[in-house]
């Protein structure tokens, strides 16, 4: 049979059967390239999808976070909480007053014990057990102020259930940030070996420091003409101008019924031992500078404070901070030295692109090294051809890996940023401190706000616009699941793995130039910090102008210090490391430069917390915008 079917074969030959086998081939074919292609997309659909429900419910968990801490204190320590916490405070006021004075009738014996004529052996005796009862009088009084504290309500609970659930955002942002050095090195390394030839990135490279240059002093620019339009430190009430206010009768002392004028009746106790704490010279009045707390003890009171924060957000020793701003060293003769100059920065700026330890750069997140030398390891590699193909291949299948481990992260976003947006607003609201600060500093918050929504929905938005000539808020809403995620962590650097995963699954932005462009922008491209530290410098100008005018030491905000605190404010923006609050850090270098005292930092300390988040969403938008231009300077040949 096989031979007939060998024979029928051969005889069809000239009828030329093979025209007649390709149509009915080529629909066999067709079928299956189109249900590869139909796959693809099915799949590209479905993982769109799948990023449109995590960012709705990413927005949801931001909501309901807010909502949370900002209901929750209030039901578990309420008003009746607080009545009956000022009940027992007061209580207890009294007891350290009965106490104080028992503390100086024993202070007042024992002197009689000591003087030179000495009291007779009875009297001396008598003398001693008149102490010792009046010794356990004072335990009997602490006793009863301990007993009271443990009944007291208080906001201790509030607080302790927030840190729990800060717990959990802890661990996000923790998992987040240990995908960041392997990611940024495996994905600089696979961005420059796709090329092929490193020599290619010289265009694309030189359209990243540009872009990134013009944007940060475009962002100083706005953030100059917005502070000085709104002029919020001119409005800012000083201690001169309140102590005035409540000096009603005009004889320039306060006494305690003016002091406590305008406190909440839940807060009268602890106003009251302000008062007399303020009161150095106990006279039962304050004088203004004992109301501004102007004494010896609050101004190192004042500097132990920054140097303790500049060293947790710094991470440098506290000797170290104070070398550095010889302002805040103890010794009063260093504060008449030279704090940081411009040469000085210039010089850390160089000196960041280079480290004598890998790993130590590694274990301390500092990029930029990190990145010199990914570059110039993979461009090595470029040119050593099939001998590095096994490196190549494993660089490439780590970068992949990596960006799929991003994106099974991402899974978890809601409940990470739902743990920690809550814990940080809440901590603030149930120590009281959340609304109270924004009523307080409310024109510096809403200027810094408009300065960064005009550069966020304006600036940034006409820049891809003209270079791209596509809608840039289109781009950005497939950019908010990064926007948000940075709004939640504060943190440049532990976003970057969900900024590279939406630019490149979202966004559309090739991977050579997610790859590329996204890590050097999170660690050098900081247009929300310049310019939040361009505002913040001009409105501690202003206060301080306020406060010093007509004295000796009056400021005088001129035009060329504006243009100082801008050059300065864009330098110290790009040498600030992608962590939360390292502005704060920066900032000192700004203020330094146009010889603003640096305690005045004090005045921005309580919101930076707060606006780092909406400034830290700027940079993401601003890196994810460079990705996109330069992504059409790179050549496809």
């Amino acid at each position: 049979m096989s031979d007939d079917l060998t024979g029928n074969e051969s005889e069809n030959q000239p009828e030329q059967p093979q025209p007649e086998e390709q149509p009915e081939s080529q629909p066999e074919s067709q079928p299956e390239s189109q249900s590869e292609s139909q796959s693809d997309s099915g799949h590209e659909e479905s993982k769109s999808r799948h990023g449109r429900r995590l960012t709705i419910m990413i927005v949801a968990s931001i909501i309901l976070a807010i909502f949370s801490s900002l209901v929750i204190p209030p039901i578990m320590f309420t008003d009746a909480d607080r009545a009956e916490a000022e009940k027992i405070e007061s209580k207890i006021w009294d007891l350290e007053q009965e106490m104080a004075a028992v503390e100086a009738k024993i202070a007042v014996l024992k002197d009689s014990l000591k003087k030179e004529e000495q009291p007779s052996e009875d009297a001396a005796d008598q003398v001693r057990a008149e102490i010792e009862e009046l010794q356990g009088t004072v335990k009997d009084y602490r006793k009863q102020i301990e007993d009271l504290r443990e009944e007291q309500p208080s906001e201790e609970s509030t607080v302790a259930l927030f840190e729990a659930i800060g717990i959990g955002g802890e661990v996000f942002l923790r998992a987040l940030t240990m995908l960041v050095v392997p990611l940024v090195v495996a994905s600089v390394m696979s961005g420059i070996l796709g090329m092929g030839d490193v020599r290619k990135l010289g265009r694309p490279g030189l359209v990243a420091v540009l872009y990134y240059f013009s944007t940060t002093i475009l962002a100083v620019a706005v953030g100059l003409v917005v502070v000085n339009v709104i002029a919020p430190g001119e409005s800012f009430e000083s201690d001169t101008e309140r102590f005035e206010q409540l000096d009603s009768n005009s004889d320039e002392k306060l006494d305690l019924v003016e002091f406590q004028a305008e406190v909440d009746e839940h807060e009268k106790t602890n106003s009251k031992r302000q008062f007399f704490l303020r009161d150095t010279d106990e006279d039962g009045g304050l004088r203004l500078e004992e109301f501004k707390g102007n004494n010896v003890n609050v101004e190192e009171a004042d500097r132990k404070k920054m140097v303790g924060a500049m060293s947790r957000e710094s991470g440098l020793d506290k000797n170290k901070i104070q070398k550095i701003f010889p302002q805040l060293a103890k010794e009063k003769e260093a504060a008449d030295e030279e704090g940081p100059s411009l040469g000085t920065i210039f010089s850390n700026l160089l000196l960041m692109l280079f480290t004598d330890n890998l790993f130590a750069a590694a274990a301390e997140t500092q990029l930029l090294p990190l990145i010199v030398f990914s570059i110039v390891f993979a461009g090595m590699l470029t040119t050593l051809g099939s001998k590095v193909d096994d490196m190549t291949e494993l660089i490439s299948e780590a970068n992949t890996a990596l960006m799929s481990f991003v994106m099974l992260l991402m899974n978890l976003a809601p409940i990470g940023i739902f743990c920690l947006v809550a814990s940080r607003f809440g901590e603030a609201q149930a120590k009281g401190e959340f609304i109270q600060t924004l009523s307080q500093t409310g024109s510096f918050v809403l200027t810094v706000l408009i300065g960064l929504g005009i550069h966020l929905f304006g600036t940034l938005p006409l820049l891809y616009w003209i270079f791209k000539r596509k809608n840039p808020y289109h781009f950005m809403r497939n950019m908010s699941r990064a926007l948000l995620t940075a709004f939640s962590t504060a943190s440049s650097s532990a976003t970057l793995p969900v900024t590279m995963e939406c630019a490149t699954q979202q966004a559309g932005v090739s991977k050579r130039s997610v790859d590329f462009v996204l890590p050097l922008g999170a660690t050098i491209n900081m247009d929300g910090t310049a310019l939040y530290e361009a505002a913040a410098a001009i409105f501690i100008a202003q206060v301080y102008a306020g406060v010093t005018q007509g004295t000796p030491d009056e400021f005088d905000l001129t035009l060329g210090k504006m243009l100082i605190i801008a050059v300065t404010a864009t330098l110290a923006a790009i040498g600030a490391a992608g962590i939360p609050e390292a502005g704060l850090v920066t900032m000192m270098i700004v203020l330094n430069a146009v010889g603003l005292p640096l305690e005045y930092v004090s005045l921005i300390l309580s919101v930076d917390w707060l606006l780092d988040r909406f400034r830290t969403a700027t940079n993401t938008f601003g890196d994810a915008v460079g990705a996109a231009i330069v992504d059409e300077t790179f050549d496809d040949s």
